[in-house]
């Protein structure tokens, strides 16, 4: 009877852990959360944190809309004056699609004027968010004749039906470009109380 009621609460227990924590980030997964590379400077946003090289510069942030605050670190400029690359963290107050749709939104809009081919979003696991996806692209900017690509990745992160994150990092080719899934890997969300 005693082997019983401990075999009970065990899996009693078991249940009740695998029902309260978090789904565990697949191996395989295309980006994982991971540790903070050192020299590397972390901004609070409120929702999230997320990490950049420190000689990125962080601009103030902008409301492009009322309910969406826009933060952005540029990289700096190539010798053409054009921009080598940058991060921006769009936050989203009662967003308009879920992260599935939104994810979907911007693969058409990075078809259409990015000329960035076609974009799959990829469904990932993210700790602390409800739903989580993952886009991958180049983007090529500029006239035929003087073409720039930046290879681009985005995450789009529900933490709940009342907000949305959206994480894009870019770098010109050739530039450090594993550094960009590096920022991503930074992301830490707070979850919603």
């Amino acid at each position: 009877m005693r082997a019983r009621v401990l075999a009970l609460a065990a899996a009693t227990a078991l249940l009740l852990s695998a029902c309260s924590s978090e789904p565990s980030v697949p191996d395989d997964q295309v980006v994982k959360p991971a540790s903070v590379p050192s020299k590397w400077s972390t901004e609070d946003l409120g929702v999230l944190s997320v990490s950049a090289p420190a000689s990125w510069d962080l601009q103030p942030a902008t409301k492009p809309a009322k309910n969406i605050t826009s933060t952005t670190w540029r990289t700096g400029v190539d010798d053409d004056g054009r921009a080598s690359g940058g991060l921006e963290v769009k936050v989203i107050t009662d967003p308009q699609a879920p992260a599935e749709k939104a994810a979907e939104s911007l693969a058409v809009s990075a078809l259409a004027t990015l000329r960035s081919g076609t974009v799959d979003p990829l469904s990932i696991v993210w700790p602390d968010a409800t739903d989580a996806w993952y886009l991958a692209y180049t983007a090529t900017v500029g006239l035929p004749d003087d073409e720039v690509a930046y290879p681009t990745r985005t995450m789009v992160l529900d933490l709940d039906e009342k907000t949305q994150v959206q994480v894009t990092v870019l770098t010109a080719e050739g530039t450090d470009e594993k550094v960009i899934d590096q920022v991503l890997t930074t992301v830490k969300l707070t979850p919603a109380e």
